[in-house]
């Protein structure tokens, strides 16, 4: 019997990160699983070229055009506790008649519900016309939550997503590490106007880093179909099924989280890609990932039932170039106000030199240069937020200390005295 394996990871995450437990604001029973539907072809409304735009409470805030000369690059998994064990799971004895598993509790893999499974969101949206509806997506930077674009628009007028909550892990009730809110979410024009499934993703922007304490996935895309159809490589997805094409309710009705293993049967056309057996209305947005040996990175979504008649098999949305391009763009355009903070201490000195970060960071480096700018020290630090710099045995005088947090940089000058 074939054996596949599936990731977790043993450290705890510290009471004193969580964001608290089992205190959400709502009533989750008043929010029903999005459509789930089944595939037509683009409404070549508008033929111009493809945009990702963003909007704030359904006001338009900015848009990016598509182009493929931005250099991609993958983004990096957070994995705060780096520790991982492996667990296997033995395949499911029809898993020769199809290529995806049946779905699986993951509230039984061990560690659960630790990195990678932390990363894994429920969604609850409202909706502009007054609905209140459920999605899954996954966390791919900390601010940043893949979904399906079905979950925050629909074509071609709307409604469209006004607010979200998002709950991080989200068991039976549980609510291990809180929730965050939306700030405002992107989504493909292809997908807003033309109904084209080849464009059904979409980025939630979150009022607040989370990932910085749940972990989120990588970013990847892959244009060889062929990729996503052998049966050498294995994608998960993690979502919440509600019910099935019929609305007959799954046993779990939407509260537990299942998951699900294995490649695509087919590419149908564009970006989809599609797998039996059918999904359930709740699974909306539920990324697929690919462990390449060293990280976890998220291709696309789950998006919609296959065209008729085969209403009875999933189909998932990748990302192509163009768009991962726009989301990377989107997510890399960090503003100022996002820009953790650093404080560093004491000044004047004698030995040692702190320096404290506003929150983890995943990887920093400290230069030191002397009065006449010599480089006379160096360090390197992974996920820590407090940095002690030994400056014992250095002359005293004023010194420069260059500080490189991710994508950030910092310059601080402190006195070394007896």
């Amino acid at each position: 019997m074939k054996t596949l394996y599936i990731f977790a990871l043993t450290g705890l995450i510290s009471t004193d990160q969580l964001l608290g437990q089992n205190q959400l604001p709502f009533n989750t029973g008043d929010y029903q699983p999005v459509e789930l539907r089944t595939y037509t072809p683009p409404l070549d409304i508008n033929n111009t070229d493809n945009e990702f735009v963003s909007y704030s409470e359904g006001t338009f805030i900015g848009k990016i055009k598509s182009s493929v000369e931005f250099e991609a690059k993958p983004l990096e998994p957070e994995i705060i506790y780096p520790t991982i064990t492996e667990e296997k799971i033995d395949e499911d004895p029809d898993f020769n008649l199809k290529s995806f598993s049946n779905l699986i509790a993951a509230d039984q893999i061990t560690g659960f519900p630790n990195y990678p499974i932390s990363s894994i969101v429920k969604l609850y949206i409202t909706l502009s016309d007054g609905n209140s509806v459920t999605c899954s997506g996954a966390l791919i930077r900390p601010d940043y939550v893949l979904t399906a674009g079905h979950c925050v628009y629909t074509p071609t007028s709307g409604p469209y997503m006004t607010s979200a909550y998002v709950v991080p892990a989200y068991n039976l009730g549980n609510s291990p590490y809180g929730y965050a809110t939306s700030s405002n979410f992107s989504a493909f024009t292809q997908w807003m106007y033309n109904y084209n499934w080849s464009y059904d993703v979409a980025l939630i922007r979150l009022d607040q880093n989370i990932g910085n304490t749940v972990g989120y996935l990588g970013l990847n895309y892959s244009t060889n179909n062929s990729f996503f159809t052998s049966s050498g490589n294995t994608f998960h997805s993690f979502g919440y099924p509600s019910a099935d094409y019929f609305g007959n309710p799954h046993p779990d009705q939407g509260e537990r989280m299942y998951y699900w293993y294995g490649y695509f049967d087919s590419w149908y056309s564009g970006n989809i890609f599609c797998h039996y057996p059918a999904g359930y209305k709740g699974q909306s947005g539920s990324a697929f990932y690919y462990n390449d040996g060293s990280n976890l990175y998220a291709l696309g979504a789950l998006s919609h039932y296959g065209p008729m008649p085969d209403y009875y098999n999933t189909c998932h949305c990748r990302i192509d170039q163009s768009m991962y391009n726009d989301i990377y763009s989107t997510v890399m355009s960090v503003d100022e106000t996002d820009k953790p903070t650093i404080k560093l201490f004491p000044s004047p000195f004698t030995d040692n030199v702190t320096i404290s970060a506003s929150e983890y960071t995943k990887n920093a480096r400290i230069l030191v240069y002397n009065n006449i700018g010599q480089l006379i020290k160096e360090q390197s630090f992974n996920n820590k937020i407090d940095f002690s710099i030994d400056m014992t045995g250095f002359q005293n005088g004023l010194y420069l200390f260059k500080i490189i947090l991710d994508e950030y940089t910092y310059e601080y000058k402190a006195i070394k005295t007896e």
